[in-house]
């Protein structure tokens, strides 16, 4: 069940996919986004699941609309297994943000996150546990984001890489990366947790290169449409090549550095 506030106002709302979901998109005053509330039993079949729920957030991902996704998943964050780390990556892979928010339920014998939010292009969002709140033996968790400053559907991201083409700043840029990496492997040599690890090293690199090639914003609205030549079959190409790259970046094996090499050759010719 989606229940909203008085002012914010339903446009469509829909129900199947997965089989016990609930989708709708709401919009208050200029803010827009699309909501969808799952529900995934105990005593079901987790790994299909997984395999569905990412053919669900291939679908509804958007690369400036706010995604929040949110329910009772029956998958434990708090487990360190393959069956958790698959369920990471399918939501890291199609470019959405997962709450860190500790255990949603506790007990006198075990404490789990069962309950999660999932979430793409919001801004300045704060995540809170409100412990308080006795509506049930879950723990409530709430998503807060600035709905005032909404990225703009015309803007996209893009890195400047005006450095690469000046000798000096590139070798600053290697000497700071051999650095910054140095002392990053130090911390990660004692690190058990290999996603965790992953993302100390994605952290540890994308503090030097935002330092040398800062995310700027690219308005297409001012430059005119984009060129005739890329055209709906080379997008959805280049979709999936980003997705492949992330996933090969997440799970780093053979399989996943292939397809990533195959949908790569393919945008290319």
């Amino acid at each position: 069940m989606l229940q909203v506030k008085e002012g914010i106002n339903i446009l469509n709302s829909h129900s199947g996919n997965p089989d016990e979901a609930v989708c709708a998109d709401i919009a208050y005053q200029k803010f827009k986004a699309l909501i969808l509330i799952v529900y995934n039993p105990p005593r079901t079949n987790k790994l299909d699941f997984i395999k569905q729920f990412a053919r669900v957030l291939e679908n509804i991902q958007s690369d400036s609309k706010p995604v929040i996704v949110c329910g009772a998943f029956n998958i434990n964050l708090l487990d360190s297994n393959l069956l958790t780390n698959n369920y990471k990556n399918c939501i890291y892979s199609n470019g959405f943000k997962l709450c860190d928010i500790g255990p949603t339920r506790v007990t006198d014998t075990s404490s789990t996150c069962l309950d999660h939010i999932i979430y793409q292009n919001l801004v300045n969002e704060q995540q809170e546990m409100l412990y308080h709140n006795t509506l049930s033996d879950h723990t409530p968790v709430l998503l807060k984001w600035n709905h005032e400053k909404q990225p703009k559907e015309n803007l996209s991201l893009f890195r400047d890489l005006s450095f690469l083409e000046k000798t000096n700043k590139l070798q600053a840029y290697v000497d700071r990366t051999d650095v910054e990496l140095s002392k990053c492997f130090q911390k990660l040599s004692a690190d058990t947790d290999t996603n965790q690890a992953f993302e100390n090293f994605n952290d540890c690199f994308l503090k030097v290169t935002n330092d040398f090639a800062p995310l700027k914003r690219a308005d297409h609205s001012k430059h005119g449409k984009l060129p005739k030549w890329l055209n709906n079959n080379l997008k959805n190409l280049r979709v999936k090549r980003n997705k492949a790259h992330k996933l090969w970046k997440l799970r780093n094996d053979e399989q996943s550095l292939s397809n990533f090499k195959r949908l790569r050759t393919n945008l290319e010719k």
